[in-house]
């Protein structure tokens, strides 16, 4: 018989992950009338989540090192929630890591986790060297990649495919005649943003055209709103396609400073769909990405990987979707 998981437990309830999580974690951000629901759904279903880490022993310690990139985006603390809670779920402590890659930084931190004798590694949008890697593999430390599809013996991942759904995005407009089209580039995950920018001009190239629409800007709001202020006042665009929802806001209050109409003279796209992009208004149009799900995802890898458990999908993609909110025409 297949063991209930929390995902189990999610569907039955009618509810996301975070929810039951909250709800078995004893969290008061729950209704009662929700909690009721996964509770009953939990009794339904027979799931005791203690006791499906059979391999646990109670009285251990079992630590989980988690590394984060250096620069605090809120797409990155949501997928840190997902990790915490399902840890707590199986008794796994985590400490968190951050490192902004740099080879000397890096360095350290695998010799910390090592020494500290971590049992797993969980790294979020990984840019560690495969030297980084190997020196874990090389100690038998599983690793699980957040962001990445990375294969290895004692690895596995939970990714997006970024490259596909921006490709989606993009020829949609294609279509429609819309070829003005600039992609803001922020300082994030270079990985990932080459993923986005190969989507991109691959769906150029299917029209027969370049695409030489890359801005590069400054992080901060300031800076990232007066490039593209400039740049808006000086060409004419049909949409800005950005990297995170914060460069998307940028862009967005530079165009109605500007006056220019959104969605009417403009479409702007964020990505992640982070609490920015409901509370901006007009309301952002962004790529979901199931950041929270993808944590959760990985603290359960890895909790089977130091189990010996078997992964269903050791190289496990979610599914990212545009969601249209006032910024973008219907």
């Amino acid at each position: 018989m297949k063991k209930v998981t929390i995902y189990d437990v999610a569907k039955k309830a009618n509810v996301s992950l975070a929810t039951v999580s909250r709800v078995i974690n004893d969290s008061s951000a729950v209704s009662l009338a929700t909690r009721e629901r996964v509770l009953k759904a939990i009794a339904d279903l027979n799931f005791v989540p203690n006791a499906v880490a059979q391999g646990l022993a109670m009285n251990k310690s079992t630590s989980i090192a988690l590394i984060v990139p250096e620069a605090s985006f809120s797409s990155i603390s949501t997928i840190i929630n997902g990790v915490v809670d399902v840890a707590h779920i199986y008794n796994y402590n985590v400490v968190l890591y951050s490192t902004n890659a740099g080879e000397f930084e890096v360095d350290k931190i695998m010799n910390n986790i090592i020494k500290n004798r971590f049992n797993g590694v969980i790294i979020l949008n990984s840019e560690l060297t495969s030297n980084a890697l190997d020196q874990l593999a090389k100690y038998g430390i599983p690793v699980t990649i957040v962001g990445t599809n990375i294969k290895g013996k004692l690895r596995s991942s939970v990714f997006v495919d970024y490259e596909k759904i921006t490709y989606q995005v993009i020829k949609d407009y294609l279509k429609q005649g819309k070829d003005k089209i600039f992609f803001i580039d922020g300082d994030y995950n270079r990985f990932i943003v080459e993923e986005m920018l190969i989507g991109i001009k691959k769906a150029y190239k299917e029209i027969n055209k370049e695409f030489n629409g890359h801005l590069i800007v400054e992080d901060s709001y300031e800076k990232s709103y007066s490039e593209l202020k400039n740049h808006l006042a000086n060409n004419q665009a049909d949409l800005y396609l950005a990297s995170r929802d914060s460069l998307a806001i940028s862009a967005l209050n530079a165009a109605l400073d500007l006056e220019i109409k959104i969605p009417e003279e403009l479409e702007i796209i964020g990505y992640n769909n982070t609490k920015y992009s409901l509370m901006s208004r007009p309301a952002l149009s962004t790529i979901n990405v199931p950041l929270y799900e993808m944590g959760a995802i990985a603290a359960r890898q890895i909790t089977k990987m130091l189990n010996k458990q078997e992964i269903e999908i050791k190289n496990h993609e979610v599914k990212a979707n545009l969601i249209h909110r006032s910024s973008t025409k219907e």
